[in-house]
């Protein structure tokens, strides 16, 4: 489930973000950017590293994703996995191993999931929101640095990085009180009228073993 936790950094000293740009600047655009978009696609770089790891993991794959909490989540290489979701149900499936693990009544963390990406709720509800400038997997962009406002252990903080030109979402970094960390850069993010809803649904396969999740 680490893919999830990245949709959802470091506690580094930071320095001022540029002076023309603020918090609620930022937000207000990114919600702008979105404002009407059903569904939005991109391709993903996701690179993980840190004391979990012998040597940085590197995946890649694309996102597909609908409002209010539909996902397609492929990835492609080095390891063939999905995570579809019709916005109530998810299921992971691992094309090695043959099987799909079902979790039931998720609808409410992947709307979160969803609005985190497309900047259409509320991160201060859950978050402490800074500006910062810092050096990360994508240039050009605005970072925010969000720190939980109740922590569970599961990661210690994120940063979100918004395109200054799209005000977009094109990259999350996520630590973890361990040392890991997780980059997820997004590439040629476009938004979409509509997905058809299959896409978004496991079918069951022959061979495929089914697992209930928690």
């Amino acid at each position: 489930m680490r893919g999830l936790l990245v949709l959802l950094a470091l506690l580094l000293a930071a320095t001022p973000a540029r002076a023309e740009e603020t918090v609620d600047g930022v937000l207000e655009k990114m919600h702008g950017a979105y404002k009407g978009v059903q569904a939005v696609r991109a391709s993903f770089v996701q690179t993980s590293s840190g004391m979990s790891y012998m040597e940085p993991l590197t995946q890649t794959g694309t996102i597909t994703l609908e409002s209010p909490g539909k996902m397609r989540w492929e990835f492609t290489t080095p390891r063939k996995q999905q995570y579809l979701s019709d916005g109530a149900t998810l299921w992971v499936v691992d094309e090695a191993d043959k099987t799909c693990t079902v979790f039931r009544s998720v609808d409410g963390m992947l709307k979160r999931f969803y609005g985190f990406l497309t900047g259409t709720v509320d991160l201060r509800a859950e978050f402490a929101v800074a500006l910062v400038e810092e050096s990360g997997p994508v240039t050009n962009a605005a970072v925010l640095k969000l720190t939980p406002r109740s922590q569970d252990g599961s990661f210690d903080s994120l940063r979100v990085y918004v395109d200054r030109a799209s005000h977009r979402v094109v990259g999350v970094a996520m630590l973890t009180p361990f040392g890991d960390r997780t980059d997820t850069v997004l590439k040629d993010v476009q938004t979409l009228d509509d997905v058809p809803d299959a896409d978004f649904v496991w079918a069951a396969r022959d061979g495929f073993r089914t697992i209930q999740g928690d």
